[in-house]
């Protein structure tokens, strides 16, 4: 038998154009308001520069100095041309109104130099390729924090910095096929076996939320409107095929509030929003925050998005129909929080994956979700979720 898997996260939402850029975006701005810190600026480098120091101090990686130095500079090479040509010819306005926001530069050049070090180093550890990406992703998460970046800019810039790596090993490959390999270097390799083996995983997720419920009851305010979440979320094999899942998620909802209908009181005003002064009240204004530039709200109300913190474990089960490609099945339970107070929170989904043989796994998951949400003649919302993850398995 399997037993509970837990989640955790967070979600929010919009509507307009890039809804899952406006949706991350509120839940950055509920969190962080003007937090500022450059520290994105320095670690973007710290794969590079730890993959070098430990190589110039003896420690064996794949390739010998002459083949990795060769592979890095067509990598770098690669990286800056896609990523500046894209940077001039789409010339998109960053969320605080600077330019040439896509592709992120930062989470390029991070996700590049996180890449060498799984190439290099991977096949020795696991452990060198996640500390690399941790790296890579928490540049990725400055950037957003700052408001330096939609969440479509670090994505790109995360696939064209690892994109890059693999086509510049690939010409490196070309020009010198099997010299300077190190002696003692093994291919990275698993053996997965789809139906024998239990394998431990930890994921990164996004999910858009669409609210079950009608069209009035989602612009008087009863329901949100709609919504995104983030989050990470592990598996732990108790038999083959099947374990526990924990999650944990973090996100936010879009409401619609009017001076006429709805409940308003749970809608305060917030500074710097066009929130009409009728429908302040006595909720945590702390939790709302203002529509972001460029949105629409309705003639008579206006947006407001506030963030939901969840945590839930439970059971899942796995099916392969080939080595590389399962499916999975699992149901949730828990807790999620957000302005109205929360309660219980119960997911049941499915997923279809893409197993690699480098420790890596894609998914792509539907979801239906039933959350404790007093709002007017409802005690529950129903949603359903469409996302992706992506992930280490071991």
């Amino acid at each position: 038998m399997a037993f509970l898997p837990f989640r955790l996260g967070a979600q929010a939402a919009y509507d307009g154009a890039f809804c899952m850029d406006r949706d991350i975006r509120a839940m950055r701005a509920n969190i962080f308001g003007d937090f500022y810190n450059p520290y994105g600026d320095y670690i973007q480098y710290a794969p590079g520069v730890v993959l070098y120091g430990v190589k110039a101090c003896g420690y064996k990686t794949a390739y010998n100095w002459g083949r990795m130095l060769t592979a890095n500079a067509f990598s770098a090479l690669i990286m800056a041309g896609i990523g500046n040509g894209l940077k001039y010819s789409v010339n998109r306005t960053r969320p605080n109104g600077g330019e040439h926001s896509f592709p992120s530069g930062h989470s390029a050049t991070s996700f590049m130099m996180a890449h060498w070090m799984h190439k290099e180093l991977g096949w020795r550890s696991g452990w060198w390729s996640a500390g690399g990406y941790l790296v890579a992703v928490s540049t990725a998460l400055q950037r957003l924090i700052v408001d330096r970046h939609w969440m479509s800019d670090t994505v790109g810039g995360a696939l064209i910095g690892v994109g890059s790596v693999e086509l510049g090993y690939f010409l490196s490959d070309l020009i010198f096929k099997d010299k300077l390999i190190y002696d003692g270097y093994e291919p990275l390799h698993i053996h997965y076996d789809s139906n024998e083996e239990k394998y431990y995983s930890i994921e990164l997720f996004y999910s858009r939320r669409f609210v079950l419920g009608s069209k009035d009851e989602r612009l008087d305010g009863t329901l949100p409107r709609r919504g995104s979440g983030i989050g990470l979320q592990a598996e732990i094999p108790v038999m083959p095929r099947s374990g526990v899942l924990l999650r944990t998620a973090a996100g936010s909802l879009v409401s619609a509030s009017t001076a006429s209908s709805g409940d308003t009181s749970l809608l305060p005003s917030v500074p710097g929003s066009n929130v009409p002064a009728s429908s302040a009240g006595s909720g945590d204004s702390s939790l709302l925050s203002p529509v972001p530039d460029g949105e629409t709200s309705p003639a008579d109300g206006s947006y407001l998005a506030f963030n939901v913190y969840s945590g839930q474990a439970g059971m899942y089960w796995e099916y392969c129909f080939r080595h590389w490609l399962e499916t999975e099945m699992y149901a949730l339970i828990g807790y999620a929080g957000h302005n109205l107070g929360g309660g219980i929170d119960f997911t049941g989904g499915a997923s279809l994956n893409i197993v690699t043989e480098e420790h890596f796994r894609f998914k792509g998951f539907a979801e239906w979700e039933l959350m404790s949400y007093p709002s007017g003649r409802h005690n529950f919302m129903n949603s359903i979720h469409l996302g992706f993850s992506a992930g280490f398995y071991w």
